[in-house]
């Protein structure tokens, strides 16, 4: 009887153990969490690197004069800023998922993994548009901007229907 009760115990002492671990086990995110907001930090320095050489470029060099040369290296600088603002928004969804709730914007308030990748998928949406603009504004090709714009159109209707989709259920 007491071996009994003594296995009972210990199970329940390694099922509690376990339990405890299981449940700070989401600080196994913290990592990832720190990388992905140096990342976004790292992106938005270079990103002002990058708009600062292009307004010096414009106001210095005489071939910068014509919008066509310069608009596109500023969609360059926006594509930068939206990855650091993908990388930022994941590092805080992943947070507020594993670790705990934030003081953040309602809009930026991730409480299911739903969320947060529906978050991310406005952001790639908008990263594709732009990469989409520059690649017009840029326009070499025409027959491969039409491939560009139709396989882009694809991708964003296809997107914007799945997740329609998911929010009808």
């Amino acid at each position: 009887m007491r071996v009994v009760k003594l296995i009972e115990t210990f199970q329940t002492v390694k099922i509690l153990m376990l339990k405890r671990i299981l449940q700070q086990g989401g600080l196994v995110v913290i990592l990832p969490v720190i990388t992905l907001f140096i990342s976004a930090i790292l992106f938005g320095v270079y990103g002002t690197y990058l708009a600062i050489v292009t307004f010096v470029d414009a106001l210095t060099k005489p071939e910068y004069f014509e919008v066509t040369k310069f608009v596109p290296r500023f969609f360059s600088v926006i594509d930068v800023y939206l990855l650091a603002m993908v990388l930022y928004i994941f590092a805080l969804g992943l947070y507020e998922l594993f670790v705990g709730k934030l003081e953040v914007p309602e809009w930026l308030k991730i409480e299911t993994v739903e969320q947060l990748k529906a978050k991310l998928a406005s952001v790639v949406i908008l990263f594709v548009a732009i990469s989409f603009v520059k690649v017009l504004v840029d326009w070499k090709n025409p027959i491969d901007t039409l491939l560009l714009a139709t396989s882009t159109g694809i991708f964003v209707v296809a997107l914007v229907t799945y997740y329609r989709a998911k929010a009808d259920h």
